[in-house]
């Protein structure tokens, strides 16, 4: 005689379907692929920063340079320094030491090749500060060096195949003086700047701005705790 009844069954303890992924994120290959995208590694002119430039000229057949180096540290004006001889120079000179100055006489041609291009820029790189100055006497823009603000962008009036003459007045210094590694450091009085670039370059706007936005994205990827993204 034993009491029947019904049988009671087990409840599951999970869930048969998830309401939604419960897969691990890996959090660097995001951060990995952010950065080859845009990176000048060894696949650089398949990414974006192959799209970056859309031509570049160089040489003395473009850019011819000239300088006047004044002597003793001193600081002529515009108007002292572009009436003293100018002799030739070239991408790869030497220039310094601390704290001098050298005029840069510059007379640019801009190939036909380029002057169709939607935005055409003169790429400067001494690693030293620099200003540019208008043929007239009229200072334009600063220059940094070192990869930083080494851009100009060339006025429309350059495109019609004419050599046209501005100048460079070159700082032998950095941003932050003349220090070698830690800027806290003594300056160097002997220190010298080689001047690296001096290029015509057509410049991809679209490319340049997508460029920014995934180095923001970047950046935010490793700085912000908040990012629901990342």
């Amino acid at each position: 005689m034993g009491g029947g009844g019904d049988k009671v069954m087990a409840t599951p303890s999970l869930p048969k379907l998830s309401s939604g992924p419960v897969g691990q994120q890996i959090h660097s290959i995001y951060k990995d692929r952010l950065r080859q995208f845009s990176s000048n590694g060894p696949y650089g002119s398949h990414n974006l920063q192959g799209a970056l430039y859309e031509g570049r000229v160089s040489g003395d057949e473009h850019v011819k340079l000239q300088v006047y180096s004044p002597p003793d540290l001193s600081r002529p004006t515009f108007g002292e320094a572009t009436k003293h001889d100018f002799k030739d120079t070239h991408v790869g000179e030497v220039f310094g030491p601390s704290w001098s100055t050298h005029w840069i006489k510059i007379r640019l041609r801009v190939p036909p090749e380029l002057q169709k291009k939607d935005h055409l820029e003169l790429h400067w790189d001494a690693d030293n500060e620099g200003l540019i100055w208008t043929e007239d006497g009229e200072p334009l823009q600063g220059l940094t060096g070192g990869g930083e603000r080494v851009e100009w962008v060339l006025p429309r009036s350059f495109r019609d195949g004419q050599f046209h003459t501005f100048y460079i007045e070159m700082a032998c210094n950095g941003m932050f003086g003349n220090a070698i590694g830690d800027n806290i450091q003594p300056p160097n009085p002997n220190r010298y700047f080689r001047l690296k670039t001096a290029d015509i370059v057509a410049v991809n706007l679209q490319a340049r701005a997508l460029y920014v936005d995934f180095w923001i994205i970047g950046g935010m990827s490793v700085v912000s705790k908040y990012s629901l993204i990342f």
